[in-house]
């Protein structure tokens, strides 16, 4: 019954916004107008493209200049205040943002320390000092493994 009803109602509506858009439409010869738009842009491409380019352009300066300046981890407090998300979180959102840098640099540093292994490794003959050399960058590279876990 309910149902019913509401298809209706929607259907009386839908009714009545496409009479009146269409009405509305026909009075300022829509259809015409962008058939003229559309055939000046076929015929005139590189204006077109321009146009086009220099629009989104504007609109991105304008949302950059426009737009106040606020950090990631603000913004996103902000958010979670809207959304009544309690501060706890946020800690370790911004722990978790700085161990994210070091991270990168120890992963670095491992690589770097594992190529240096490789290319000992590769020599046939070992002196003592490579001896040496391979155990520190053995330890210093399992080290930072460890550390990072």
């Amino acid at each position: 019954m309910k149902k019913e009803k509401k298809e209706q109602i929607r259907a009386k509506w839908h009714g009545r916004t496409q009479e009146l858009f269409t009405s509305a439409f026909l009075k300022i010869r829509l259809k015409e107008r962008c058939d003229k738009i559309v055939n000046w842009a076929e015929l005139h491409r590189k204006a077109t493209f321009f146009i086009t380019v220099s629009f989104l352009f504007s609109v991105l300066i304008l949302s950059i200049v426009m737009h106040p300046r606020v950090s990631f981890t603000d913004g996103l407090k902000a958010e979670m205040d809207k959304a009544g998300v309690k501060d706890t979180s946020m800690t370790k959102i911004k722990k978790n943002a700085s161990n994210v840098g070091k991270g990168v640099i120890e992963l670095v540093e491992v690589s770097s320390m594992q190529n240096d292994l490789n290319t000992l490794k590769k020599k046939k003959k070992f002196t003592s000092e490579d001896s040496i050399k391979m155990k520190e960058l053995y330890l210093k590279s399992s080290n930072l493994m460890h550390k990072s876990k």
